[in-house]
This record gives C-alpha cells, sequence and structure tokens, in this order.
C-alpha cells in the first residue's frame, strides 16, 4: 500500500527536483550569454580565495594553485552600438563576446558577466600577474582577427567588437594578498577604467 502511494507521488518528486534545477540554473547563470552571473560566479571563485587564504594555496588536479588572477573586462562603445543599432544588436554583442571569452580560455578558468551590462570577468586560476598579462594579450590579438567578433547588423554595417581589460592578482604584491574577491573586482576595474581612458574609449 505504501510502495504503491509512494510511487503515484514519485513523478511529482522528480519534476519538482526538475524545477529546483532550473531555478539554480536561472540563480547562477546569465540567461541572456549561457556563462556564469555574478552570484554563480562568485559562488566558484570565492571558495577558492578562502581555501587559499587559510592555507597559501588550493589544490586543483593534485597541484598547488599559488595564484589567482581577476581580469576585468569593459566592452569598449558599447552603449552607442546599443543607441545607434537596438538591443537586438547590442544583445548580439554580448552573446558573442561572451563565446568568445569561454572558447578562448581554459577549463579550469572561470568566465562570468559581473552585472547585467557589459562587464565581464575571468578567474584565471593558477596564473600570476605576469602571466595574466601575457594571457590578456593573446586574448587581444586573438579578438582582433576573430570573425566571432565581426558583427553585420541589419542596416548592413560592420562592427568590430573590442573590449578594455583590467588585470589584478591575489599575490600581485606579496606582502599584501589580496583574498577578497569584491576587493580584487575593485581594483582590476580601476585597471580596466585606466586602459579604456588611454584609448579613449567609454
Amino acid at each position: 500500500m505504501f510502495i504503491e502511494w509512494f510511487l503515484r507521488l514519485f513523478p511529482q518528486y522528480r519534476e519538482l527536483g526538475r524545477k529546483l534545477k532550473e531555478l539554480d540554473s536561472l540563480a547562477h547563470e546569465d540567461v541572456l550569454t549561457g556563462i556564469w552571473n555574478r552570484n554563480g560566479f562568485k559562488r566558484l571563485v570565492e571558495p577558492i580565495l578562502e581555501t587559499m587564504e587559510r592555507q597559501n594555496g588550493y589544490q586543483v588536479r593534485g597541484g598547488a594553485v599559488r595564484d589567482v588572477s581577476l581580469v576585468f573586462i569593459d566592452l569598449d562603445k558599447f552603449k552607442p552600438i546599443n543607441d545607434t543599432f537596438g538591443h537586438e544588436v547590442g544583445d548580439q554583442v554580448l552573446q558573442r563576446f561572451a563565446q568568445f571569452l569561454k572558447t578562448s580560455t581554459r577549463r579550469v578558468d572561470i568566465v562570468g558577466r559581473w552585472y547585467q551590462g557589459d562587464e565581464f570577468v575571468i578567474a584565471f586560476v593558477g596564473v600570476n600577474h605576469q602571466d595574466a598579462l601575457r594571457h590578456v594579450e593573446i586574448l587581444k590579438n586573438k579578438a582582433k582577427s576573430s570573425p566571432m567578433l565581426t558583427l553585420q547588423t541589419p542596416s548592413g554595417h560592420s562592427l568590430q567588437i573590442s573590449a578594455s581589460f583590467g588585470v589584478v592578482s591575489v599575490f600581485q604584491d606579496p606582502n599584501w594578498p589580496i583574498f577578497d574577491l569584491l576587493l580584487l573586482a575593485r581594483k582590476a576595474d580601476v585597471a580596466m577604467y585606466k586602459e579604456k581612458q588611454a584609448k579613449g574609449k567609454t
């Protein structure tokens, strides 16, 4: 009797589990781009930083991660693109750039959209500051020639998607390591803004 009752209820539990999984994805994944949203990014990166702070190292596949570098990214002239060509084109720009970042980084790295605008973030796991700067230069050079970042608008205009990058690392200053994700993000944002000012792009 109890088994029959449980089996009648089981499909409902299965459906509930499916809905809870969907809600978890919505809470941690960016719906537009398919990468991690801010909550999802924090959920993955903060435990790494906390463990590094406690143990001065984090085990990933048997190797100790001695540093984590945070890259803050802002698209160049995104507002004029939205204003001129509309939000549909703006959404395509965001989607393409997110896919470019995802396919141009390692599986161990974490790529996210920081807010709902045109700000993206990467956590290079196990990468120190100098190596992170080299990774970013590779990304910039790859972006210049990537077909993924050339977009044709419905009106026939060709858009080349570009971005500005700011890099900060946990042990960038060995005497004052930063294990707080929000503080790292603020410093990386400042570094990004300096590059954007130097290029004269907003």
